[in-house]
């Protein structure tokens, strides 16, 4: 067995051979587990957020002193959540991962009509449609026109798979459709949508 001098050796050798300089200058892996350079490291984090927004900056100095003492939940949320893009670009830059940070956010936003889509199906789609009224749906039929509308004015999802591309459609119709009920500029992406879905229904007539 491995006795604990020699297991105290390799943990030295090879914290050495992973050791690398940070992305935060002056400082190296290494740093992160003494204490004294990771309160640095923190501070210059938290000068950052001062100077990029004081407002956010003296939220969450308080909130730390107070270590969320007293905070009601939603005000905790709303100073974490402004809090976390600061935080994400700085440990992406102090690791040196900023291209693939930027990668995984184009990623994330990529799939935002997902999100859309599930607000859609609660506010209004379970609102109109009953269990009883979704039983009596023809699902073959529903995907086929479905599949048609993607393939006639929105090919371009054709890339996502399906629950994307679903998501998408129903965004951009959804989209259109809040400008033309509620007198909003009609932009040039709207229009070409709707351009695309009447040129659809016209060649199904």
């Amino acid at each position: 067995m491995i006795g604990t001098q020699e297991k105290e050796r390799a943990f030295t050798i090879d914290s050495a051979n992973s050791d690398f300089n940070l992305g935060i200058a002056g400082y190296r892996y290494s740093d992160l587990f003494d204490a004294v350079k990771l309160r640095e490291i923190a501070e210059k984090f938290y000068a950052e957020v001062k100077d990029e927004n004081p407002i956010l900056s003296e939220a969450l100095t308080k909130y730390i002193a107070a270590r969320g003492a007293d905070y009601e939940p939603k005000i905790q949320s709303k100073i974490l959540t402004d809090a976390a893009p600061y935080l994400s670009d700085f440990v992406a830059r102090m690791f040196n991962v900023g291209g693939e940070r930027e990668d995984l956010q184009r990623e994330i936003l990529r799939q935002n009509p997902i999100w859309a889509y599930k607000f859609f199906v609660q506010r209004r789609a379970i609102k109109k449609f009953t269990a009883e009224n979704i039983v009596e749906f023809n699902e073959a039929e529903l995907t086929l026109a479905l599949n048609e509308l993607r393939n006639a004015a929105f090919d371009e999802t054709l890339i996502y798979d399906e629950e994307l591309a679903i998501a998408s459609i129903t965004q951009k119709m959804t989209t259109a459709e809040e400008a033309l009920t509620k007198d909003q500029e009609i932009t040039a992406e709207i229009q070409k949508n709707l351009d695309k879905i009447g040129a659809a229904y016209d060649a199904q007539r």
